[in-house]
């Protein structure tokens, strides 16, 4: 058995051999280096296998392990946190880039606040071939002590989630039920992270988000192709996102060991996300009556 890293990076993937080479690079760079780089492959088709071993042959921190068909990226990304060891835990993209100080500034987080659950960076977004798009603001702050303002805060500006690939304490993240194999699943797991500690967003821009015609949003416009990329078993099944995601959230504070009163305003606030949402809510249940 190779020792155990303190950091493990699971980079779950499926046809990404087109940005896979410089998402490897990026993270093999970092000036932290007790980690290591667990990659379970989707089925690919492509020449992500060819790419994968090649570096797995280079560096001993790279483990590779290959599904024999198409399991969906829910159970992907599930998989790979199963296959990985460290004290603190990340998801990285095969098409997203880091620089090289990424992980040693989120260590530090993580070492110096045993409060904090997840440490990531600001984020600048770019575009297939590596040019700036934008600076991306998150415009929440979740370094605040009570979960229940922590959870209002995330539901009112989460947009892109970002933070899911930030540096996360695994003994944290084991408690949760990770990711889910449905659309909105990581917005789902953020929420529960949230009212389990704080989250400290770095203040420099670190992360470079890739933003491309063959992402996972990009390629899979419709919901129902959307649904289908998160679990193959939801093909012909009406994808109901905003119906799940409020089964979810209310699971997910009712499993949050919290004071009452807090779990009392986690609810409420689950009461007034539902009535921004009620006119989506209310066409997928009348979409569900009527395809059975």
């Amino acid at each position: 058995m190779p020792r155990q890293r303190k950091v493990s990076i699971g980079m779950p993937v499926h046809d990404g051999g087109n940005h896979l080479h410089k998402a490897m690079e990026s993270l093999l760079s970092q000036t932290y280096s007790d980690f290591e780089l667990v990659i379970c492959d989707n089925a690919s088709g492509d020449g992500t296998e060819d790419i994968c071993r090649a570096f797995a042959s280079r560096d001993k921190r790279v483990r590779y392990h290959r599904h024999r068909e198409n399991v969906g990226a829910g159970r992907n990304f599930r998989e790979v946190f199963a296959r990985c060891r460290g004290d603190y835990f990340k998801w990285a993209a095969h098409d997203d880039v880091y620089d090289a100080t990424y992980l040693a500034r989120c260590v530090e987080v993580l070492e110096s606040r045993p409060d904090v659950v997840l440490a990531y960076s600001k984020t600048i977004l770019m575009d297939a071939g590596g040019r700036e798009i934008a600076k991306y603001q998150d415009r929440f702050n979740l370094d605040r002590p009570l979960p229940s303002v922590r959870f209002q805060d995330l539901l009112t500006h989460l947009g892109f989630c970002h933070a899911v690939f930030g540096l996360m304490r695994s003994r944290v993240l084991a408690g949760t039920r990770l990711m889910g194999s449905y659309m909105a699943a990581d917005m789902v797991l953020l929420a529960e992270m949230a009212m389990l500690g704080r989250f400290v967003e770095h203040p420099e821009y670190l992360f470079h988000r890739r933003l491309h015609a063959a992402a996972s949003a990009q390629a899979n416009p419709d919901p129902k192709s959307l649904s289908v990329w998160y679990d193959p078993a939801n093909k012909g099944v009406p994808p109901m996102k905003r119906s799940r995601m409020l089964v979810e959230y209310l699971r997910a504070i009712s499993r949050v060991r919290m004071p009452l009163p807090e779990k009392l305003k986690c609810y409420l606030q689950m009461a007034r996300w539902s009535s921004w949402w009620r006119r989506d809510i209310g066409a997928e249940m009348r979409t569900s009556l009527f395809s059975q």
